[in-house]
C-alpha cells in the first residue's frame, strides 16, 4: 500500500469515528426529554457551593423507597466527579409532621459531626433491623454509639442551629414544590422523573453533563 493510498484510508476511518462520535452525542443529548424525564424547577434555587454543579437528595429516613435508592446512591457517589457537589437534606414539611422528628435528629447529627457516618447506619437501624425511632429519645440512643452522650444530642435537638436548619429545608422544599421522597433536584433547576432509581441515576448524570454544556457557572 503506497503512503498515498494509507493516508487516504486513515482520513476515511477518522470521518467514520468522528461521524460515529457525533452520531452517538447527538443520541446521548436526545435521550431525556424535559417534561417527560425531568421537569424544571419553577423556582430555581441557588447551588450551595459556588462553581460546582449541585446534585441535592430530599429524603426521609422512615421512607422504604429512600432506603432502597440509598444503594444505588453510594455507588453512584464513588464516581463522582470534583464539579459536582453532593448534599443530603431531610424533606421537612408542614403537612408531613412525622417528617420532622427525624430530619431534626439529622441536623442534630450533623451539628455534632457525625451525620456522615451514621446516614447509612440508620436507614439499616429502621428498615432491615427493623427498629421504631418514635421519639426524640429514640433518636438519642441510636446515635449514642457514635461517640455522643444522650444528654448532648437531646440538647442539641432543641438547639437554635438545628431549628434553622430545619426552616431551610422546609422552605427548600417548598420552593422546588416537591411531593414525596426520595426525590432528587440537580444544580437547583432539574428534578429527574423515573420509575426506577438506576434511571433516575442515568437522568442526573444527563442533567449534570447538560449543566456542563451549557456553560455552568456560578452566576448561572
Amino acid at each position: 500500500m503506497s503512503v498515498t493510498s494509507f493516508l487516504n484510508r486513515l482520513n476515511s476511518l477518522l470521518l467514520i469515528s468522528m461521524a460515529s462520535l457525533l452520531i452517538s452525542f447527538t443520541v446521548q443529548a436526545a435521550e431525556y426529554e424535559e417534561g417527560k424525564d425531568y421537569i424544571l424547577v419553577a423556582n430555581p434555587g441557588i447551588p450551595s457551593v459556588p462553581g460546582k454543579i449541585e446534585v441535592r437528595e430530599f429524603f426521609w429516613y422512615g421512607c422504604s423507597h429512600c432506603y432502597s435508592l440509598q444503594g444505588y446512591l453510594i455507588d453512584w457517589k464513588k464516581n463522582l466527579s470534583a464539579d459536582v457537589n453532593f448534599v443530603t437534606t431531610p424533606a421537612v414539611a408542614e403537612t408531613a409532621g412525622h417528617w420532622k422528628l427525624l430530619g431534626t435528629a439529622y441536623f442534630a447529627a450533623e451539628s455534632l459531626g457525625v451525620a456522615e457516618k451514621s446516614h447509612d447506619a440508620l436507614f439499616d437501624y429502621i428498615h432491615r433491623d427493623h427498629n421504631r425511632v418514635a421519639t426524640p429519645e429514640d433518636a438519642a440512643d441510636f446515635y449514642v454509639q457514635y461517640g455522643v452522650s444522650k444528654e448532648d444530642f437531646l440538647n442539641q435537638m432543641r438547639s437554635f442551629t438545628v431549628k434553622t436548619e430545619l426552616r431551610k429545608a422546609e422552605a427548600l422544599f417548598r420552593q422546588y414544590q416537591l411531593e414525596g421522597t426520595p426525590s432528587i433536584v440537580v444544580n437547583g433547576k432539574y428534578i429527574p422523573v423515573s420509575r426506577s432509581f438506576p434511571e433516575m441515576m442515568r437522568i442526573v448524570d444527563f442533567l449534570i453533563e447538560k449543566e456542563r454544556r451549557e456553560g455552568f457557572s456560578p452566576s448561572n
